[in-house]
């Protein structure tokens, strides 16, 4: 089937040959000249209505890409949402079994947020979520996904993993968390701790997206229980 494009120029050059048999039955053949440049002026011009149009559909195209990209995003600290998150995560999990490979699942919640939210304000609240991403996007690889599907917490994705790599993730963000800490109104500093919990897919057999994110929700639970400022494991979903 011919592009739009194709079709579009066929119908230029049509029109412009119409409209230069029609000066020529009209003026008859010692008017040639005068036909021809018909034939230029009209297709010019129509061809330039071609790319006029071609533009405006590719600036309408750059945009709605722009839109959907900014409908995926958190706009308050620029990771994915959960639509997002889910897709990704079980575009991850497909190659993952292709390879099989594993993917890691951390679950992360900061504490001391809505304590702070609380007794300071959502600005405070938001303060925390910003330096806690920025965190995340310091200590994680490029290839590794962040994602702010509610309130708190966070859900990272960490492709081509083991259960030791994704233990020292895990711990590695525990640490660098750790040590941000948000200034208070009063001038006293607000001391954050995550928690986080880790699950691992499965290699041998495919694994679903939420299964995998509900799994690292219980562990944090576990986390949060044992005090916080750990990471815990959900064994369930860890293979030999």
């Amino acid at each position: 089937m011919p592009s739009h494009e194709h079709t579009e120029s066929i119908a230029a050059i049509a029109v412009a040959a119409a409209a230069a048999v029609l000066v020529v039955v009209l003026d008859g053949w010692g008017s040639r000249v005068a036909a021809l440049l018909a034939i230029a002026i009209l297709l010019a011009l129509v061809l330039r209505a071609v790319r006029r149009r071609r533009e405006v559909e590719r600036r309408r195209d750059e945009l709605d890409r722009r839109l959907l990209e900014l409908d995926d995003l958190d706009p308050l600290t620029g990771t994915f949402r959960a639509r997002r998150l889910d897709e990704e995560l079980q575009r991850q999990l497909a190659i993952a079994q292709r390879s099989r490979s594993r993917v890691a699942v951390l679950a992360l919640d900061l504490g001391g947020f809505e304590p702070a939210v609380d007794a300071y304000g959502r600005a405070t609240g938001d303060e925390m979520l910003m330096a806690g991403a920025d965190v995340l996007r310091e200590e994680l690889r490029a290839g590794d996904l962040i994602a702010r599907p509610r309130h708190d917490s966070f859900v990272v994705v960490v492709p081509e993993s083991d259960e030791e790599s994704a233990r020292i993730v895990a711990g590695k963000l525990i640490r660098s968390l750790r040590g941000v800490k948000r200034p208070k109104p009063d001038g006293a500093l607000i001391d954050r701790r995550a928690s986080i919990g880790l699950a691992l897919s499965d290699p041998a057999s495919a694994s679903s997206s939420k299964e995998l994110i509900a799994a690292a929700e219980k562990a944090l639970v576990a986390a949060k229980e044992a005090g916080g400022d750990r990471f815990a494991v959900d064994e369930s979903l860890v293979f030999d």
